[in-house]
């Protein structure tokens, strides 16, 4: 078996992530802290351990391999303030590993610190996070002598409630709920929920799953988890419960669950045996939560998380006429009311003009503080900061926080962004279309960095336009991939694109027409001239008619030798383009056989050929007919060099390819200038 694959410290992880630490290791993965050197920020990255193990069932490893990548698709898709983000990021390679201290080396055929054979790993895989630069509420409990003091830990277990209030609404279970999960951003005191790895999926919310758990530490960890092996196999939300119970208790306690021996002190006496300084509301509360019977539980996040408000912020509503007086409706144009928040984040999306006027006026924040929702009052005052001129990015923002509603869902076209050949030193521009299909409003931000690629720094709107330009101008010559990510209110969307810069310069296109035109009018002129040597005039200068009368030998012989010869000299160029031999043969094999036929008949397509060509062009070249078989064989030399250009065609360079007809022009037109001057049979 191979150990668990290893980084060292200031190694480079994807040559950008330089580890400065270890954060923790556990059963699927080791995290570390890393400076990313490209943004000059810290992250947290999360490897997972060996899969390439060939001693380690195929099973096994595609199991874990699948439960790594569920964490990732858990934190793209969501967007909290109390939840930490991050991304999947593969990386594919080859890597030499030793067998039993998990790290890589390079350049000996053995491990230098081990002298053993390496295990070769073909692929890593790693979770970009932020770096969260605070304790976890474990480490914060020991530096304030083991235990918090109520406000503190209320604090932080009611931004928590508020993240499993959005983990909940999508229908998922995090299973994983405690203490040394919830880290604390230092610059802000705000708790942040990590570590998905075990996250699942639930049922319906007050019910017990029906879909089993599998490739899993045994449910979540022992003393935070439900202690019912039933629910540990299916866990809903109120496991969830269960364990932010736990961890309150935990931190105001002092005695950690994972001890058996505090844990059986923790079920048989109650929070106030160790703390006096907990509220009787409070310990009542807890003591509800990790009931073993869930159905005596709080049977909703939502419900848990009120009674927290409670105890930190009484609910006191504002006098109307008399204390104590019943709170009125939140009343619309329409005549529909909201009585409480489901009411009002329906009539948010059924009215959005009217309700973002509520909002920014602060009526709906007293309104929300009358029905006792401080939370979201508060959340709102902090959303109209953050949104001052955005006011429909602020009111997506406060429905999305209430958990109660599933964010936009945003449609991609197209999937993938192709540029195709783009001529160095230009730039090209495709445009990626955003649609919501879902509810809410659609908003965010785009950011790559990819060098060359511009775009708008934001967009809004539920259906938007965004160009995308790549710049070729300080790009080297080659094939060029990279992501351009749609962080919106619908979640992260990595939209894939590729670009080949062509390092030619634009005057080839001037030179392939220019040069084929040369070949095709020595072609025609060769073709013309060839099977008539040694005749007198007419037939071997002028024009040839009906009833000139040629010998079939050697004019028709003579006729296909020119031919084949012509034909050969383009397969020949094309073949050495293409690099193919396949060209080379089959072109080969058939222009011999029109070459052979011509042969055979070569007398009369000579005369076919004057026939066809002198009413059109016997003004140009007078009685000179090879000139007018020369003219033709340019022109279509230079069509056969547009073909090779065709790219360009369709480009910026048409105008290239438009200078070499311009030059193939003036020097058929020159020739026979020429020719017009200095031969007098030509007149």
């Amino acid at each position: 078996m191979i150990a668990a694959l290893q980084h060292r410290l200031g190694e480079f992880i994807q040559d950008r992530y330089e580890i400065q630490g270890v954060l923790g290791s556990g059963a699927f993965g080791t995290v570390y802290r890393c400076c990313d050197r490209e943004l000059d920020t810290l992250v947290a990255i999360k490897e997972l351990h060996v899969l390439d193990d060939p001693v380690t069932a195929k099973n096994e490893r595609d199991a874990a391999l699948a439960q790594f990548r569920q964490e990732a698709i858990h934190l793209s898709h969501l967007r909290h303030p109390h939840i930490v983000s991050g991304h999947y990021q593969p990386h594919s390679g080859t890597w030499l590993v030793c067998p039993l201290c998990g790290h890589s080396f390079r350049g000996v055929p053995r491990c230098p610190e081990h002298n053993l054979l390496p295990v070769v790993v073909r692929q890593r895989h790693y979770l970009v996070m932020e770096y969260v630069d605070g304790p976890n509420l474990a480490e914060a409990a020991e530096t304030s002598g083991g235990i918090l003091e109520v406000s503190k830990a209320l604090w932080y277990i009611r931004q928590i409630a508020e993240a499993l209030q959005l983990i909940h609404a999508k229908g998922w279970v995090h299973r994983d709920v405690k203490p040394e999960n919830i880290r604390v951003r230092a610059e802000s005191d705000d708790a942040v929920l990590l570590d998905f790895g075990i996250a699942t999926a639930t049922g319906a919310e007050g019910q017990f799953s029906t879909r089993e758990v599998r490739h899993t530490t045994g449910g979540g960890t022992f003393g935070y988890a439900p202690e019912s092996p039933l629910e540990r196999r299916y866990p809903d939300a109120r496991s969830d419960i269960h364990a932010l119970g736990m961890t309150l208790y935990r931190l105001l306690s002092g005695r950690d669950p994972q001890e058996p021996d505090d844990l059986a002190d923790m079920r048989m006496q109650r929070p106030r045996d160790f703390n006096t300084a907990i509220p009787l509301t409070l310990e009542a509360l807890i003591l509800k939560a990790i009931d073993p019977d869930p159905e005596r539980r709080p049977q909703n996040i939502r419900e848990f998380a009120q009674a927290v408000f409670a105890i930190v912020e009484p609910p006191a509503p504002v006098p109307l006429g008399s204390p104590g007086a019943p709170v009125p409706p939140l009343r619309f144009a329409s005549g529909e009311v909201a009585t409480n928040v489901p009411e009002l984040v329906h009539l948010m999306d059924k009215y959005p003009q009217e309700s973002k006027e509520y909002l920014y006026s602060g009526d709906l924040m007293l309104w929300l503080a009358q029905i006792g929702r401080v939370d979201l009052a508060q959340r709102g005052r902090e959303i109209r900061e953050q949104f001052p001129n955005r006011k429909r990015q602020g009111l997506e923002a406060l429905a999305q926080f209430t958990g109660i509603v599933e964010p936009p869902r945003m449609d991609v076209q197209p999937p993938y962004l192709d540029f195709g050949s783009v001529p160095m030193g230009t730039s090209k521009t495709l445009d990626v279309h955003l649609r919501n299909v879902g509810r809410g409003f659609l908003f965010g931000e785009l950011r790559s960095t990819f060098v060359g690629l511009e775009f708008p720094a934001e967009f809004d709107g539920n259906q938007a336009n965004i160009p995308v330009t790549l710049r070729a101008k300080h790009l080297q010559g080659g094939r060029h991939h990279g992501e351009l990510v749609i962080d919106s209110s619908a979640g992260e969307v990595r939209l894939t694109f590729s670009a080949t810069v062509d390092r030619r310069s634009p005057a080839a296109a001037v030179t392939t027409v220019t040069f084929w035109a040369m070949m095709g009018m020595l072609c025609g002129q060769f073709m013309r001239t060839l099977p008539l040597i040694g005749q007198p005039d007419p037939p071997g200068w002028q024009w040839l008619n009906s009833s000139t009368v040629l010998h079939w030998f050697p004019s028709a012989p003579l006729f296909g030798f020119a031919l084949w010869g012509s034909l050969m000299l383009f397969v020949v160029g094309e073949a050495l383009r293409r690099k193919s031999c396949w060209v080379l043969f089959g072109g080969g094999f058939w222009s011999l056989v029109l070459a052979f036929v011509c042969a055979l008949t070569g007398d009369q397509c000579l005369i076919a050929g004057d026939m066809a060509m002198k009413p059109f062009m016997s003004s140009l070249t007078h009685q000179w007919a090879a000139g007018g078989w020369m003219f033709m064989g340019g022109v279509l030399g230079a069509c056969y060099g547009t073909l090779r250009r065709l790219r360009d065609v369709f480009s910026q360079r048409l105008v290239f390819v438009l200078g070499g007809w311009l030059v193939a022009m003036l020097l058929l037109y020159g020739i026979l200038g020429v020719v017009h001057l200095v031969v007098p049979a030509y007149n």
